[in-house]
């Protein structure tokens, strides 16, 4: 017995250090991901007075420079390179964060917006109005995303705000079907029946009562669709359907880099970087915070 109960106490010792040190890997790594979005958003917001060169102007004598290359007499070094008409790559991958998390959270917002409003109504008016909107999800998710975003993009064409406009009509279902789902159980909720017993209108209820209630699974979709729609911008800017030549973005970028590849790698592989970091840091803090959230949740 005292054998069993000292080797039970060792495995429960050894669980909790290796729960101990699996936690501060995850801490350092939030911490990481932190700060390189911190890092990310200042280079973006302050991208005219960050970036060493302006990310369209061409220097035809300085092209295909290596990455840490000096500059002309008087100019900064170009840490990232040159491509190929000679613009500072470092340059355009702070420019192209810009241009790309515009993108990302105008698409998300936009998004979810639609997708709520159609989704909370469907949910609480039911009848036809569910029965239509229903159906348009479902045959909007029949379509693959890129065949729907060419055609988009075909119709309005290339620019910043048509790409967004793509994005939106392309993922507004997955918010409509949450938020459709959470209005059917909480419109036979008893705070729902109390606030239409005093009169409260269609609007207020499902904007005042249902909403607030139905926030915090829209919220975790909303967050985890931002490094989506960074990738999702990614493509259809590499395929050249997303923002017009002039404006620089990471996709774009790549889309340039990938003629240049074998004997000038760094014009690809930067933004390709800048992507998979970005992505991969809002993954690893929406995780936490959601796992954070669950605890505390589960803990009252």
């Amino acid at each position: 017995m005292v054998n069993l109960a000292t080797s039970a106490a060792i495995a429960i010792a050894r669980g909790g250090l290796g729960a101990s040190r699996k936690w501060r890997r995850v801490r350092v790594s939030v911490v990481l991901s932190a700060a390189f979005l911190a890092v990310l958003t200042i280079s973006a917001l302050f991208a005219p007075w960050i970036a060493p060169y302006n990310p369209t102007t061409s220097d035809v004598l300085s092209n295909l420079l290596p990455p840490f290359s000096e500059g002309e007499p008087g100019s900064a070094m170009h840490v990232f390179g040159t491509d190929v008409v000679g613009r500072d790559v470092l340059s355009g991958v702070i420019y192209g964060g810009r241009v790309s998390l515009t993108i990302a959270i105008a698409a998300v917002v936009g998004a979810g917006i639609l997708g709520t409003v159609l989704g909370l109504a469907a949910g609480y008016l039911r009848g036809i109005f569910d029965e239509i909107v229903m159906r348009l999800v479902d045959v909007q998710l029949a379509f693959p995303f890129i065949v729907l975003a060419i055609m988009i993009m075909y119709i309005v064409g290339p620019g910043l705000w048509n790409i967004v406009l793509a994005l939106v009509i392309a993922k507004w279902p997955i918010y409509a079907r949450v938020a459709r789902a959470e209005a059917l159980w909480l419109s036979k909720s008893d705070f729902v029946t109390a606030a239409r017993s005093m009169g409260a209108g269609h609007l207020r209820i499902m904007f005042r009562h249902i909403l607030p209630n139905a926030f915090s699974p829209l919220a975790v979709i909303a967050a985890f669709a931002v490094p989506q729609m960074i990738i999702l911008e990614a493509a259809l800017s590499f395929l050249g359907l997303g923002v017009p030549p002039e404006t620089v973005s990471w996709g774009s970028m790549l889309a340039a880099g990938r003629v240049t590849l074998e004997q000038a790698w760094w014009i690809a592989t930067f933004p390709g970087l800048a992507i998979m970091a970005a992505v991969l840091s809002i993954n690893i803090l929406v995780d936490a915070l959601r796992v954070k959230l669950g605890a505390s949740i589960g803990d009252q």
